[in-house]
């Protein structure tokens, strides 16, 4: 008896159920509706931020960072200038010294060999941090040159060192050379 009554068939329950299923598919169709929503307006907030974060970049952050390393740029060639100046000031002045100085205008004229033993030893190229020097007469004909690297205080050849003069600037292999332009003079010697 009690399995008769459960297959009878209630009045309203299959209405009741599918009233249910269809309430079922429209909260899961409005949920699938919010889904695709928020998954759109969480693109659409991702796609804004990166538009905002581009042109924050593009109109802020490039040109400070083009302008640091233009400022950085500047000093850095300040400082190579200031360098290469002072290295100019000092090739002048050792130059300027030796070339007034009596015992060089007389070497320069008789090419004594014990002013080169007394004063172009290995120690002048030393202490000068000097890989060249070179001596010419007046009519620009090389009296003396002796070229060293300064580590090891050996002797080197430079095939493209013009051994009878040169002009302003001269290139040999990667380096430029300036001549510093000092005369050996009786007149700058004080005449003596």
């Amino acid at each position: 008896m009690l399995s008769l009554e459960k297959k009878q068939a209630v009045p309203g329950r299959h209405r009741n159920h599918s009233s249910f299923a269809f309430v079922h598919r429209k909260i899961n169709e409005q949920v699938r509706k919010l889904r695709i929503q928020f998954i759109i307006g969480l693109l659409l907030l991702v796609i804004c931020f990166s538009l905002a974060n581009f042109f924050i970049v593009q109109d802020v952050v490039v040109p400070n960072n083009e302008r640091l390393e233009q400022e950085i740029a500047r000093k850095d060639m300040e400082r190579v200038v200031s360098t290469l100046q002072r290295e100019i000031e000092f090739l002048d002045s050792f130059a300027f010294d030796w070339a007034a100085w009596d015992d060089t205008y007389r070497f320069i004229t008789d090419r004594n060999q014990e002013y080169i033993e007394s004063n172009l030893g290995d120690y002048t190229f030393r202490d000068n941090q000097l890989n060249l020097i070179i001596f010419y007469d007046i009519r620009g004909n090389v009296v003396w040159s002796r070229i060293v690297d300064l580590d090891t205080m050996e002797e080197l050849q430079l095939p493209e060192f013009p051994r009878k003069g040169f002009r302003r600037t001269i290139l040999c292999s990667s380096i430029r050379m300036y001549p510093v332009p000092w005369p050996v003079s009786w007149w700058s010697s004080g005449g003596r």
